[in-house]
């Protein structure tokens, strides 16, 4: 009796620790990222009367992207953009385009825009090779983990990502951690992806869906319908690495 007595409070004491404990990880989200990228930087080498021109831009064309997670499956679409502040009101992003990924098959379809046409791209997600570190960094409230990693064998990215989220997720279907990213950045292509705002609650789950409109095609189809193009334009020397980074990676929405 006398132990009963001892193991009954331990008991409910240990269960209310796994009940906080199992409070503390988010399992469903919606994110707001910020994409900025250094035009100037860009714009580097183009010859020409570039600094005139550059002068008369802004140095970051800056978007906003919307996240949503719930179920092992993701939406990552366009929602706005600075496109008044660059010239002629031209904006670097097709508001159609979206990335639906289901972690539960590794799976994903995307929607771009290249060249005035919409395409419809189912492929699997994509390895990264990751190299974490012990450097951290406060993003949108949350305590996040720097982590380096290489995509398409040459593209260094650097990531912070908050364990806090269960989901292995982050912007542009860039993946594979454990946890959420919530600040990207690819020094090749002068871009960043930061977390603006988080919400735990209170938003539309059911828009998790596939995008569906557009010319179905594949990874593969995509690059050689591309590369017939450059070449109808006179270009030959060119590497397959760079043709998938133009395509899926820099400006990837």
């Amino acid at each position: 009796m006398k132990n009963k007595k001892i193991w009954l409070p331990l008991f409910i004491i240990i269960s209310m620790i796994k009940t906080v404990t199992a409070q503390d990880y988010i399992t469903k989200v919606k994110i707001e990222f910020e994409k900025k990228v250094n035009i100037y930087r860009s714009l580097e080498g183009g010859g020409g009367n570039m600094e005139e021109f550059k002068a008369k831009i802004p140095k970051y064309n800056v978007s906003y992207f919307s996240f949503t997670y719930a179920n092992g499956q993701s939406l990552y679409k366009f929602d706005h953009d600075n496109s008044q502040g660059t010239p002629m009101g031209f904006s670097m992003t097709s508001p159609s385009n979206s990335i639906f990924v289901d972690y539960n098959t590794k799976q994903t379809v995307t929607r771009k825009s290249i060249i005035g046409q919409d395409y419809l791209i189912k492929d699997s997600l994509s390895n990264v090779k990751w190299r974490i570190t012990k450097e951290t960094r406060t993003i949108a409230g949350y305590e996040c983990r720097k982590a380096i990693g290489v995509i398409y064998d040459t593209v260094y990215v650097v990531a912070f990502y908050c364990e806090q989220f269960v989901m292995p997720a982050g912007p542009e279907a860039v993946q594979g951690l454990p946890g959420m990213i919530l600040g990207l950045g690819i020094p090749r292509y002068n871009t960043t992806w930061f977390a603006t705002k988080v919400e735990l609650a209170n938003f539309n789950e059911t828009e998790i869906v596939p995008p569906a409109k557009g010319k179905k095609t594949t990874k593969k189809e995509l690059v050689d319908e591309y590369i017939q193009k450059l070449k109808g334009y006179g270009m030959k020397d060119f590497k397959l690495n760079e043709i998938e980074g133009q395509l899926f990676n820099k400006y990837v929405l």
